[in-house]
């Protein structure tokens, strides 16, 4: 309470004994009026500070963006470690101001402060979010507030990117690539991608194609960058990015793992290519692979078919011309018979790696082209030559490095690229995380999708989208998800979403290095999310990266998934006794045999009972909550009825971890709501009221006291000198 609240109390109760001590009537209403008055006054303005709550909303937010900037700082490649260092100090500094600034307002009050000095507050917050912006766009050259990695002005491929050098031989590209969008040059060229990009175009300048010109190769460069332009002009924002960043980060990996022994043999004895044309056309796959995103719908629900649309305009690409792509990848290997084909084949399969496509009735593996929105029949046209009377389905199918080099890198490679790196700068919205993990466990949208009521899911997932908004306004007043750049991530989601999301964004480094995973993962806490309490979903991409190479083998008996071991790096890892697991141990889907059945009891990582599997669980349980049905629920407790807020028992999972010290229960029922100290206005003015009553009895029954005394002591006086008292 300030000095100012405690003179007006003090007022307050001077009033009120003046009130029951005088007997005019003229008084008792004046003083009546006065503490009435006083009464509403302190109702209405001593508890809410509006001003002040508005400013403390806004330190939250500069908390957000703070949180945000530190993630991309942490997610620049290319960026040496000691200056990501200095960055995060100045960033701190910043942090540091806006902790100092919100201290000033929670220390006092709208009493003590004049209008003068709130507007003072509200312009120097406004300050610290304008330097923050700065601070990200002259460090990286873009702001990860803005809608976009560009404007489309603000860039310049020459000048920024070196593209004149790079592309010196290729200036049909080069003029292409300089008159594109700021989002394509960035996707293309920033961070560690410049690097990448030019030692692709440093091997295709070097190599000699025979019959082939330099002009034909500039103009087969050309149309690449044409297809490369279109998939980030229609990279679906639903998904974690698949623009041309993600390609060129893949092609980033095909440099590295061509080197792998059996796909060096298989390219020489498959195609009779040596070493820089092995890499050349390993590259040239891993830049392709994800073209048929231009034409795929925006929906979880036909996200496989990229594949086979990309299959699709490959080909026209390579026949482009005069089948110059063709003629480029036949001039690179002697070998040409079935180097084309495979090629092609790769890109339509390098999504095959789900075992339970295996089974024919998997309607997850299943698109029916007649239910494609109207806006695609293009693609509808595309794909039936591919159909099976309208029906696409998922394929499962095993790649050999020795038998199908290209196949097997580019599955290997696409789903290397899983951290942090690989999402768009509003996809790094720490607060849109736990926006999706609401919506996660939203119960009754969970029993909806689970009931097939397509009209139904639509309606709940509007209001947990809503309920979800409300949440993380708990901690970030501004959030929206109809704002454009949010509304266009959460405008097609699924309940799943956040497992995707999730994994990505708390993966701070994912490196393959000498046959060991090299994990490392970002430590804060979102709200009150943290990656301890939500394991299975952080690790959900590890897994997906441990099922997708159990369908990778080097040779005809050798898993991929067998030589490969995980290292957790140190401090990342709770309540885990060693650093080091079999990759096979993250995979925890069962194994289908051909007929579609699953195999009993067995999972990838061995049976439930081996060590490996065991930890395994640990990490990489999705943490979904249960939900029964209504007679389920009665049998636990007849008297419960919010089934949407009941979890799993933890009786079965308690079994398979009993080594482990985890608390089993944050693992399974992740979602907890926020304890709230905003109190709502008709609470502080019943509460106040009450007080203010409390306050007044306590006076009332000092001054009857008083009286009562004075009245005794009165009475005695006059018995002493023998006065009758009057009555």
């Amino acid at each position: 309470m300030s000095k100012q609240d405690s003179y007006y109390t003090l007022f307050l109760c001077i009033a009120l004994v003046l009130l029951l001590e005088d007997r005019t009537e003229r008084m008792k209403v004046s003083l009546s009026v006065v503490v009435l008055l006083g009464l509403v006054y302190w109702v209405v303005s001593c508890p809410i500070d509006i001003q002040q709550q508005k400013i403390i909303g806004r330190k939250l937010r500069i908390g957000a963006i703070i949180k945000r900037t530190e993630i991309a700082i942490y997610s620049q490649q290319n960026l040496p470690w000691s200056e990501k260092q200095q960055r995060l100090s100045e960033l701190e500094a910043i942090e540091q101001e806006a902790d100092l600034l919100h201290l000033s307002i929670v220390t006092s009050s709208s009493f003590e402060r004049n209008p003068k000095e709130d507007v003072l507050l509200e312009e120097n917050t406004k300050q610290i979010l304008k330097n923050l912006q700065r601070f990200e766009t002259e460090i990286f050259g873009f702001s990860s507030l803005q809608d976009s990695l560009g404007d489309g002005n603000n860039c310049s491929c020459a000048a920024d990117y070196n593209c004149v050098n790079i592309f010196a031989n290729f200036p049909t590209a080069e003029t292409y690539i300089s008159q594109q969008k700021c989002i394509f040059i960035e996707e293309l060229l920033a961070d560690s991608r410049n690097i990448t990009v030019q030692t692709f175009i440093t091997l295709y300048t070097t190599l000699t194609f025979s019959g082939i010109s330099n002009t034909q190769k500039d103009t087969f460069l050309y149309t690449i960058m044409m297809l490369l332009s279109n998939q980030t002009a229609t990279n679906p924002p639903v998904f974690v990015s698949h623009g041309t960043d993600h390609s060129v980060r893949v092609m980033m990996y095909a440099s590295r793992n061509y080197a792998i022994t059996q796909v060096l043999t298989g390219m020489n004895n498959l195609y009779g290519c040596i070493n820089l044309e092995s890499k050349f056309v390993l590259m040239l796959q891993s830049l392709l692979h994800d073209v048929g995103y231009i034409d795929t719908p925006p929906s979880p629900d036909y996200k496989f078919l990229h594949a086979v649309i990309g299959s699709i305009l490959v080909t026209q690409l390579l026949e482009q011309n005069g089948n110059l792509g063709s003629t480029i990848l036949q001039a690179a290997c002697p070998n040409t018979m079935n180097l084309v084909s495979d090629f092609i084949r790769s890109i339509r399969n390098h999504n095959a790696d789900d075992q339970s496509c295996l089974d024919l009735n998997n309607q997850g593996c299943i698109v029916n082209l007649n239910a494609l929105p109207p806006q695609y029949n293009k693609t509808r046209t595309m794909l039936l030559p591919y159909s099976d009377n309208g029906i696409i389905r998922r394929n499962y199918t095993t790649e050999i490095a020795l038998t199908d080099p290209i196949g097997f890198l580019i599955r290997l490679d696409d789903n290397l690229d899983s951290d942090r790196s690989r999402l768009t700068p509003p996809q790094r919205d720490p607060f849109l995380n736990l926006f999706l993990l609401r919506v996660y466990v939203d119960g009754p949208l969970r029993n909806a999708v689970i009931s097939g009521n397509k009209p139904d899911v639509a309606t709940k997932m509007q209001k947990a989208k809503d309920d979800s908004q409300t949440y993380v306004r708990e901690w970030d007043p501004e959030f929206s998800y109809t704002t454009p750049e949010v509304a266009a991530i959460v405008g097609n989601i699924t309940y799943k979403s956040f497992l995707f999301f999730y994994s990505t964004y708390i993966l701070k480094q994912l490196e393959l290095n000498n046959n060991t995973l090299i994990i490392d993962l970002f430590h804060e806490q979102i709200g009150n999310l943290t990656y301890q309490e939500h394991l299975g979903a952080a690790l959900y991409q590890i897994n997906r990266l441990a099922v997708s190479m159990h369908s990778c083998f080097l040779d005809d008996k050798t898993s991929f998934l067998d030589s490969v071991k995980v290292d957790l790096i140190p401090g990342t890892r709770p309540n885990i006794n060693e650093s080091t697991y079999p990759l096979r141990a993250f995979a925890q889907k069962p194994t289908y045999y051909n007929n579609g059945t699953v195999e009993n009891g067995i999972l990838i990582c061995g049976l439930s009972s081996e060590q490996d599997c065991t930890n395994a669980l640990y990490l990489t349980q999705t943490s979904e909550p249960c939900f029964y049905t209504a007679q389920e629920l009665k049998e636990i407790d007849p008297k419960e009825n919010k089934k949407d807020q009941t979890c799993c028992d933890f009786v079965a999972l308690q079994k398979l971890i009993t080594d482990l010290t985890f608390p089993v229960d944050n693992l399974m029922c992740p979602y907890k709501k926020p304890s709230s100290h905003k109190f709502p206005g008709w609470a502080i003015a019943i509460i106040v009221i009450v007080i203010s009553l409390v306050a007044v009895g306590i006076a009332v029954g000092v001054v009857l006291t008083l009286r009562k005394r004075r009245g005794g002591e009165h009475k005695e006086l006059l018995s002493e000198k023998n006065i009758p008292a009057y009555s």
